[in-house]
């Protein structure tokens, strides 16, 4: 009915409250628990009316809250958390077991030493939690893969802080041996400071209200962490989709359109969908950024409006591009080296035109010819000749109109 205060006792052998009722606080604060390689402290569905608080302790076996109802915080940091050996399906590999719990008050396991996994899944917990500075090395938890947190589906109203304090020192107080897994799993605030993460972890379906202002570290490292979600061959579009929103309700559009951007590429990088959706999805990104920066289909444009008009102006100029309509090039003064009323010279001298008849423009002719659905006029009366030198300015002007229709 009242507290239970166990500080500094040393136990040998487990130690079982399932379906228990504490009145107050659970203090198990400096102690040592050796449960003979099978749980130490087994609690399930216990209901503790105050604070747990395991400081400075060391378990050896499972500690095992599952299902628990804890009415203020729970305090565990700076205590050593290791598994047992004489483990069944449900708690193999598993150091700390809260899943399923209910944690009314804050949560801190900070500077925490655990020799195997901790489970959090399905965990509501009402206000912040604390895993910073932890030193994790994981097992095989639950036989579904090497885990060092498996968080997934877990609730976190307030702040979730996952970070090492002193980022220079990240290798010694940020070590973490496994995957950490937050598939599906929301907190209201992200507080990962510099976004340093293991090496492996899963964020799909991971959703958040917003990023700690210490957080919003520049956008190249969001990209790379959203990138190596999930590992180099595995690609999950809800988190760079959700963390667009987050830029988008924050007023970052242009970081909201970068990351979208990233999201594209990084399909393509790990090879997700079939050849013929990554070919149309690469030729997307590069005219249009998949949609994101249109504009840039104006540099194309006017790069290749630039490259057509050079082109077929030394076409021209090489008398390689010819009038289309036949009563010109029929004509006795089309190739004649006498003068002939109403017509005169072009292409470099090479032949004649009736002086009625539209000049031939190199840039209006590639703006024309590049541009579906532009009519200026100029291909109605201008060709490249479909022999010699000018077999070459046909097959260029095939693929100079093909390109405007990409672009």
């Amino acid at each position: 009915e009242g507290v239970d205060e166990w500080p500094g006792i040393s136990v040998v052998g487990r130690i079982i409250l399932d379906i228990s009722t504490i009145g107050g606080n659970l203090d198990c604060r400096f102690s040592s628990f050796d449960g003979g390689g099978a749980c130490s402290l087994q609690a399930k569905a216990i209901h503790v009316k105050g604070r747990v608080r395991f400081n400075k302790s060391e378990f050896h076996g499972v500690v095992n809250f599952a299902m628990a109802r804890i009415d203020f915080s729970f305090c565990g940091e700076n205590a050593k958390y290791n598994y047992g050996y004489k483990q069944d399906k449900w708690t193999l590999g598993v150091a700390l077991n809260l899943d399923s719990a209910i944690i009314n008050g804050d949560a801190n396991i900070n500077d925490v030493i655990v020799n195997g996994c901790i489970r959090i899944c399905n965990v509501q917990f009402k206000k912040n939690l604390v895993l910073t500075n932890m030193n994790i090395n994981g097992s095989n938890c639950d036989e579904s893969g090497f885990y060092a947190i498996r968080a997934d589906a877990m609730n976190v109203a307030d702040g979730l802080f996952f970070y090492n304090e002193n980022q220079e020192d990240n290798q010694n107080k940020f070590h973490i041996n496994g995957c950490v897994s937050l598939s599906y799993a929301s907190a209201g605030q992200l507080n990962d400071k510099w976004c340093i993460w293991p090496n492996k972890y899963s964020i799909d379906g991971f959703i958040y209200r917003s990023i700690g202002g210490e957080s919003k570290c520049d956008i190249l490292k969001r990209k790379k962490w959203l990138e190596n979600d999930g590992g180099d061959d595995v690609f999950h579009p809800q988190p760079f989709d959700h963390l667009a929103n987050i830029y988008v309700d924050d007023g970052m559009s242009s970081h909201a359109k970068n990351i979208l951007i990233h999201k594209n590429k990084c399909k393509l990088k790990k090879r997700d969908g079939d050849k013929i959706e990554r070919l149309i999805l690469r030729a997307f990104g590069l005219t249009l950024r998949y949609g994101y920066k249109p504009y840039v289909s104006l540099a194309w444009i006017a790069g290749l409006v630039a490259i057509g008009a050079i082109s077929f102006h030394f076409g021209y100029e090489g008398g390689n591009m010819y009038p289309s309509k036949e009563w010109v090039y029929r004509s006795e003064c089309y190739y004649s080296e006498k003068e002939c009323d109403g017509w005169h010279r072009v292409g470099n001298g090479i032949f004649k035109i009736p002086n009625n008849y539209p000049e031939f423009s190199s840039i209006v002719y590639s703006s024309e010819t590049l541009i579906p659905f532009l009519h200026l006029y100029q291909s109605d009366y201008w060709r490249p000749k479909p022999s010699g030198e000018g077999y070459f300015y046909t097959i260029y002007l095939w693929v100079h109109i093909l390109l405007g229709w990409i672009f």
